[in-house]
């Protein structure tokens, strides 16, 4: 699940690749950057109120960290949720 995580990353930096840089991760320990602190901090807590949890990481990464039982189908509605969020920004 980590590399499909990973890859749905990966689509969201090309898509963004003006907002979302160094798309990265190791498992399901995965993260991207912002380009800078209030993008991210207004990124996150849009993220927030959809109803997902996401946490900060440094100075502008955003980072994932799914339970262990995460499905594709989670990811991909987790991933909706923050292309959502990118698109209010």
């Amino acid at each position: 699940q980590g590399e499909y995580l990973l890859n749905k990353l990966y689509a969201l930096q090309d898509k963004y690749s003006g907002t979302i840089s160094n798309a990265r991760g190791k498992g399901l320990m995965c993260a991207f950057d912002l380009p800078d602190t209030g993008t991210r901090d207004k990124l996150m807590q849009t993220i927030w109120k959809e109803g997902a949890l996401i946490l900060g990481s440094g100075t502008k990464a955003l980072r994932f960290r799914p339970h262990l039982t995460v499905t594709k189908d989670d990811i991909d509605k987790g991933i909706d949720i923050v292309e959502k969020a990118l698109l209010d920004l």
